[in-house]
């Protein structure tokens, strides 16, 4: 709950058109970090765009590099330093952690379960994700490990801690939750510029604008959020 304090700090009153004015460059500042991640710092280490997700030294640097981008600058700074927003404006509290974990690996079913779903619906066959699953290497997976956590922390952040709220006070719960995964379905083209990638991230949005907006807390979003990740990588 916003307490007068908070509304005294905030450089911009919650839920005002300025605020998701603010928000919305946010998402774009989010997004450049593909284009500076892909285009910029991963041919300057020598990585080639088949081997973006291999694991590689030159994978693993770009990844960090992006993440101390997207987190460090567009969170750290765009957000919290420049908005002046307390990470507990944005959800992220522990005075329920245990029940917040729980919600949050609940979420990681409903993820996997809207993948699921969106594959089949596009006549695409799964026993190929299962054996692309199962064939992830081990520095692969320490990738999806860093990516789980800046997506968590990052994405989370700007979407359902600092976006979701905005729209849902301003449009009602229905119109904010479905424009914000709208939001962040667009967000994803430059990585999936394809229906089934848009289509799953749409879903996505929806799965975990839920869980932010039923429990209150961002913590469920980000537990989701960084299980996915684990289970189903880069398939």
């Amino acid at each position: 709950m916003l307490t007068e304090q908070t509304l005294m700090t905030r450089r911009w009153e919650p839920a005002s058109r300025a605020q998701i004015v603010h928000s919305l460059i946010l998402v774009v500042g989010m997004a450049s970090t593909f284009i500076l991640g892909f285009g910029v710092i991963g041919p300057a280490l020598g990585l080639k765009m088949d081997e973006v997700f291999s694991g590689s030294l030159p994978a693993m640097l770009t990844t960090a590099l992006m993440g101390l981008y997207s987190v460090g600058g567009v969170v750290g700074l765009g957000l919290l330093l420049l908005g002046r927003v307390r990470p507990g404006d944005l959800g992220w509290r522990v005075d329920q952690l245990g029940r917040d974990v729980v919600a949050g690996l609940i979420g990681v079913v409903g993820l996997v379960a809207c993948m699921l779903v969106v594959m089949l619906g596009f006549g695409l066959d799964l026993d190929g994700l299962f054996v692309s699953i199962t064939s992830f290497t081990g520095p692969q997976r320490a990738q999806m490990l860093l990516i789980g956590v800046i997506a968590a922390l990052g994405e989370e952040s700007v979407f359902r801690g600092y976006l979701q709220p905005a729209l849902t006070s301003r449009m009602g719960p229905a119109t904010g939750i479905f424009l914000g995964a709208a939001i962040f379905a667009i967000y994803h083209v430059p990585v999936t510029p394809h229906a089934i990638g848009i289509t799953a991230k749409f879903g996505f949005g929806l799965v975990l604008g839920l869980l932010r907006y039923r429990t209150g807390s961002l913590v469920p979003a980000a537990v989701a959020h960084w299980g996915f990740w684990q289970i189903m990588g880069f398939a």
